[in-house]
């Protein structure tokens, strides 16, 4: 072999074996952002193509998120905060009535939310349990933002009355608006709200000047 080619064979050799070091110290969220970026681009999130693409193994991503399922669920949980920090944000209102904004923009996310729209046409059994499921991460983020809203014009106290209620009533709003996908209709827009206006009737909101701490 002529002595350049050598050397550039090796030199890319070297440039590759570099190329696979620098990948090789990748993090957990690195992973997280690839992860979320394929999701966003539609694609079906697949551990052995991310742990490829970031140069290391697929027993290092189990050891960073646990399961495909813990990784997926980390995804939506972040979209999730996002999404809920953006609606608050925009909100005019407070309490009940931005709780009740937040549950229409819930609605209207989910119709062109086309990532989440894709992984819940896909694969719907994981879907539904990592958006809906009683026992997940979002599910308890979505309850906990509820309460945290109801607090602020019923108090403490009510909120901590209505935790069962508004746990179940969670539920079956995210069930509502993903199985309508799941089955190709639109989520039923008026029934979710129905359903968050029937919780906040459960005690009424305390008159102005009153806590209800």
């Amino acid at each position: 072999m002529p002595a350049q080619q050598e050397e550039e064979t090796q030199t890319g050799g070297t440039a590759a074996s570099a190329s696979r070091a620098r990948r090789s110290r990748a993090t957990a969220r690195e992973a997280l952002e690839l992860a979320t970026a394929t999701h966003l681009a539609g694609r079906r999130v697949e551990m052995g193509a991310l742990a490829r693409e970031l140069g290391v193994s697929r027993a290092t991503l189990y050891r960073w998120f646990g399961s495909r399922e813990a990784l997926l669920e980390e995804l939506l949980l972040a979209r999730a905060r996002a999404y809920a920090g953006h609606a608050h944000d925009q909100s005019n209102g407070r309490g009940d009535e931005r709780l009740l904004q937040m549950v229409r923009g819930m609605v209207d996310a989910s119709r062109v939310a086309t990532p989440v729209r894709k992984f819940v046409e896909r694969e719907p059994g994981l879907a539904l349990r990592i958006l809906a499921g009683h026992g997940g991460r979002l599910h308890r983020f979505f309850v906990d933002m509820s309460l945290r809203e109801i607090a602020l014009t019923r108090g403490e106290q009510q909120a901590r009355e209505l935790e069962a209620r508004v746990d179940a009533t969670v539920q079956l709003i995210n069930t509502l608006i993903w199985m309508a996908v799941v089955i190709g209709e639109e989520p039923p827009a008026e029934r979710v709200e129905e359903l968050a206006r029937e919780v906040l009737a459960q005690n009424p909101a305390p008159r102005a000047g009153h806590s209800g701490a």
